[in-house]
């Protein structure tokens, strides 16, 4: 074969993965629809632990009551870019408070400027405005509801993963890569501007940082925290061949299931992960689509959603991610850089013993 066949192939293959990508990139991104159906797997037990932000108030007589309520507000301190990759910066346009009226406790979310679907990208990328018509300067309320979560073991210790995606919230919220003005998967993304930690890292990451932190200290009373273990987690990426992409070990109350985890059958998982599969199918809180995740539309599992793993897939920029329909991508099919919000949490704990 001549050098000039090779470059014309090497470049119809290139032509070829980055069209699938873009392709696969505007079908996760078309409209949808949202449902209000729950998706509950039968043959899994359920218990409530914890509670957290999660039902939308829709009464408008409670809604103007908890709008007289004295509010000290807080920034998420979330971060919006300018289009390209290290452009993030924090600021102050989200902000929420909670309060207590009448014996139960409320969140309530309000915006100077959009959530944008991806870090780096500008506030006018925002499912909160396209489709989810929150309005800016409004005031929008969340009741605090307990946690459901399923119980996928309890062999020694009972291993629970959230029933619902509570969260939505980036791997890491600033990325940086070789050449900011490429946007797809074909490059490394890194978490520091001197590119010495992958941008999916687990263990420095700032989604295990949020989970031990805010998400802990919000969704737990001191009481119920002390019953929850520390768990030693593998955080190597899916497969042996890409070790050169595992994150250290870490000792973590709260964390993001492992691929080997989600294909696990003894959890009630299927072993193949291309398979779809109802239990790795989730659908988000309100509360979750308040904070831009992203969910499907048509007829088949309308209102799911994406989640992340905590594992790294088969380069530093693709993440595994169980899809709308329960399916784990970790190639070239998925085109999403780390610091994406629009993909959800569903934590997991781990319990000595299962609550009364």
């Amino acid at each position: 074969m001549t050098k000039k066949k090779g470059f014309i192939i090497f470049g119809v293959v290139l032509f070829i993965l980055s069209a699938m990508a873009i392709g696969f990139l505007l079908l996760r991104h078309s409209r949808s629809e949202r449902s209000t159906a729950t998706f509950v797997p039968s043959e899994k037990k359920v218990i409530e632990f914890g509670s957290y932000p999660q039902s939308r108030i829709a009464n408008e007589a409670l809604i103007s009551e908890l709008n007289r309520q004295d509010s000290e507000w807080k920034s998420y301190g979330y971060y919006n870019g300018r289009g390209a990759v290290g452009t993030a910066r924090q600021s102050d346009y989200m902000q929420y408070t909670d309060i207590c009226y009448n014996g139960e406790k409320y969140r309530g979310v309000r915006f100077s400027e959009y959530r944008s679907y991806c870090c780096h990208k500008s506030s006018d990328s925002s499912w909160q405005q396209c489709y989810y018509h929150l309005d800016l300067d409004t005031v929008y309320w969340y009741k605090y509801e307990p946690i459901r979560w399923i119980v996928l073991n309890e062999d020694g210790s009972c291993f629970l993963m959230s029933e619902n995606v509570l969260d939505s919230q980036p791997f890491n919220s600033v990325i940086y890569t070789d050449d900011p003005s490429q946007d797809l998967v074909l490059q490394a993304y890194y978490k520091d501007a001197a590119h010495t930690v992958y941008g999916l890292d687990y263990y420095e990451s700032d989604i295990r940082a949020w989970l031990n932190g805010n998400f802990f200290e919000t969704a737990f009373s001191a009481e119920e925290a002390e019953q929850i273990l520390i768990t030693e987690l593998d955080n190597s990426a899916w497969n042996k061949r890409f070790s050169e992409y595992d994150s250290q070990n870490s000792f973590d109350k709260v964390f993001l299931l492992s691929y080997d985890e989600s294909t696990n059958p003894s959890y009630g998982f299927s072993k193949q992960a291309e398979k779809t599969d109802n239990l790795r199918t989730a659908f988000p809180t309100d509360y979750a689509l308040c904070q831009g995740v992203w969910t499907v539309g048509g007829l088949y599992k309308t209102g799911a959603c994406w989640w992340w793993l905590r594992t790294a897939g088969t380069l530093p920029s693709i993440p595994c991610a169980p899809t709308f329909y329960g399916s784990i991508v970790f190639t070239l099919n998925n085109p999403y850089t780390p610091d994406c919000v629009d993909t959800g949490v569903r934590p997991a704990i781990r319990l000595s013993e299962l609550p009364n």
